[in-house]
């Protein structure tokens, strides 16, 4: 009975290693699964980060653009300003003149 019984538990431990053996070798295939979903998921984040740093200098890029010709349409208005400005200080100085000029007496449209 003794010996019966000895080899019963003989039997369990055996079946305990074998069944921890197949545990242990489950978790590996199963990390091996999971690192390589890891590896997939850290590839795609980085492709993904990628893809936006790119959309990110765009976006600079076309905002540094856009300011540029802001500046230059800014430039062109302050020009034409000073342009209108010129000119009716121009046509002001002309009829300030005309209007001397045809007021006196003897000037060529004055009346004698």
């Amino acid at each position: 009975a003794l010996l019966g019984q000895a080899v019963g538990e003989v039997a369990a431990l055996t079946q305990g290693h074998a069944d921890k053996k197949d545990a242990a070798h489950f978790l590996s295939r199963r990390m091996d699964v999971v690192s390589t979903q890891e590896s997939v998921r850290n590839r795609e984040l980085a492709s993904m980060r990628s893809e936006t740093e790119a959309l990110l200098r765009q976006v600079a890029t076309r905002a540094a653009q856009f300011e540029q010709y802001e500046q230059g349409l800014l430039k062109d208005l302050h020009a034409a300003e000073y342009e209108r400005q010129l000119h009716v200080q121009t046509v002001h100085e002309y009829l300030t003149e005309m209007s001397f000029v045809m007021g006196m007496p003897g000037g060529e449209h004055g009346r004698h």
